[in-house]
């Protein structure tokens, strides 16, 4: 089944998934959900401000994710996002250690201040773009 592809939506769904999450006391979860949501909103904005979409996948910044995705944006991105954007997601620290193999990992190998220090982050993506 193809699913139709929204960007927006996803991004609110994944911050509105973590803060249930967090509350629950399920850090790992939240913060899983906290790097999606990040992903979602800046590929939407990726796209608004005409990034050029690649044919070979493994250089899309559709199908990245982070850390590759912050790289793509930093080298790519430059001039075309709002300088304020950029500025938050360019320094090294931005969703530092988010990674998709989260999903792998071991219980509680994210701990309630990392994944409160990424909602932190994409809040401030959510801020910039949505707000």
């Amino acid at each position: 089944m193809a699913y139709e592809i929204d960007l927006v939506s996803s991004a609110k769904r994944h911050f509105a998934d973590g803060d249930s999450l967090l509350k629950a006391k399920s850090p790992q979860h939240a913060g899983y959900h906290y790097g999606f949501a990040a992903e979602c909103a800046l590929k939407s904005v990726l796209f608004q401000h005409g990034v050029p979409r690649p044919s070979e996948r493994r250089l899309n910044p559709f199908w990245a994710h982070f850390p590759e995705l912050r790289t793509l944006l930093v080298t790519s991105a430059k001039g075309r996002f709002p300088r304020k954007l950029y500025d938050a997601v360019a320094h090294g620290a931005f969703m530092q250690h988010w990674d998709t193999d989260i999903r792998y990992a071991a219980n509680q190998s994210v701990n309630a201040d990392r994944a409160t220090e990424w909602r932190k982050q994409a809040d401030e993506v959510f801020g910039i773009i949505f707000f």
